[in-house]
């Protein structure tokens, strides 16, 4: 199976469709990878001639042991380097699949808080969701379209 038939993969398209509808109803344009393979982040966004910032999407529901959202520690550095190599914001935008809420947080404010070690190890972390900000609610017809590629092996107790 290729990189873009994987269920996850799917998934995150959709929610990468979700953030690109909002961006575009506040009049940015939005640049994002044409490849066919893992990339290291879902777009950049334009405000006239002006970027504004960088983005990355997770689409997935909240912990079951934390109210967080959370994101590989490999992908949380990736976005620092990004965000210091262009000199400009990086935005994680967090759709939960399972309760519809979709939140946002900068990291210029996520890297001043304590992040959680959702994994023992720290390979995946997360922040409170009182942390980020909340911008709006999917339909539940997404949420439906969305669940046909859960692969979470463990019921969701929010």
């Amino acid at each position: 199976m290729n990189w873009k038939e994987l269920p996850q993969v799917k998934k995150g398209n959709i929610g990468e469709k979700v953030l690109h509808k909002y961006l575009c109803e506040m009049n940015y344009t939005i640049y994002n990878p044409t490849t066919n393979k893992s990339h290291p982040f879902d777009g950049l966004v334009y405000s006239g001639n002006n970027l504004k910032f960088l983005y990355d999407v997770k689409t997935k529901g909240k912990t079951n042991y934390h109210n967080a959202q959370g994101i590989d520690k490999n992908f949380y550095n990736i976005y620092l380097s990004a965000m210091k190599k262009f000199n400009v914001p990086f935005i994680l935008f967090f759709v939960d699949d399972q309760n519809g809420e979709v939140h946002s947080a900068n990291l210029n404010f996520l890297q001043d808080k304590p992040y959680i070690k959702i994994k023992k190890d720290g390979s995946i972390i997360g922040w409170n969701v009182e942390d980020l900000k909340y911008l709006f609610n999917i339909t539940d017809s997404t949420i439906g379209e969305l669940n046909k590629f859960d692969t979470r092996n463990y019921l969701y107790l929010h």
